[in-house]
């Protein structure tokens, strides 16, 4: 230990000894998981940290952007019934312009959670272990885009359910678009400013909307189509991982 964190006769103060403690008990106890337990803990944590600090970077700038977008977006009456008649992906984007604090509000303490929870995850903190748990179950309800398309084709034609299943698949990537602009939005400035950079340089070439919005490009789609899949399926591996009882019983090791 330093010597200026050492009392006058050498002995470290009673609460600095106590957090080298317990800094020490939590290297060993990381030390003491298996090799694979360890790789997969320290990928999950950092995934969350860079998430998180992705998410609350674009809140604070969405938070700051909200006088702008509250006085262009003036009065409009009847907004809500004009979104039947609007794709998926837009009818998402006019919802959260019509209610931009309320979706900022979402981003900073998603972000704030995430964040939090990815650096206590990466120091085996027992209470990190149930955050990530319900991060993971908030995940998995992203399943419901893609189902709630293809159930309603196949509610649509009830004496032809193959062919509303066929239907329902072919509006997948319009539910990808939604899921990518959604995406977009949550993770915010970080994605643009890259984006921008891409189209700027020439690296990207694109057109139209979709020189600002890469969701609506046939990268994005995709992307966004193999989300609504991809993110569910992966966190219902996240939750299998955490409720596995050598984890519980590793993070739990911690406390004591």
């Amino acid at each position: 230990m330093p010597a200026n964190q050492r009392g006058a006769d050498g002995v470290p103060p009673p609460l600095t000894r106590a957090l080298a403690d317990s800094g020490g008990a939590q290297v060993e106890m990381g030390r003491a998981a298996p090799a694979s337990k360890r790789r997969t803990v320290v990928a999950i944590g950092t995934g969350l940290t860079v998430l998180g600090a992705m998410v609350l970077v674009g809140g604070i700038v969405d938070l700051a952007l909200a006088p702008t977008m509250a006085a262009g977006r003036g009065d409009a009456p009847g907004f809500l019934l004009a979104l039947g008649g609007l794709s998926p992906a837009m009818a998402v984007g006019l919802l959260v312009l019509q209610y931009w604090r309320t979706f900022v509000a979402i981003q900073l303490v998603f972000g704030g959670t995430a964040l939090g929870a990815g650096i206590g995850f990466l120091r085996w903190r027992p209470w990190a272990r149930g955050i990530v748990e319900a991060l993971g179950w908030t995940g998995t309800a992203l399943v419901a885009v893609p189902l709630l398309c293809v159930g309603r084709s196949i509610l649509r034609s009830p004496e032809y359910r193959m062919l509303g299943l066929r239907a329902g698949l072919e509006t997948l990537p319009a539910a990808g678009q939604a899921v990518a602009t959604g995406i977009q939005l949550l993770v915010g400035g970080p994605v643009e400013i890259a984006w921008g950079l891409l189209t700027s340089t020439g690296v990207i070439q694109a057109t139209g909307a979709s020189r600002t919005i890469f969701a609506w490009t046939s990268t994005g789609i995709f992307l966004g189509t193999v989300a609504s899949v991809g993110i569910p399926a992966a966190s219902a591996l996240l939750i299998t991982f955490v409720r596995r009882r050598g984890v519980r019983e590793a993070f739990a090791r911690a406390r004591s």
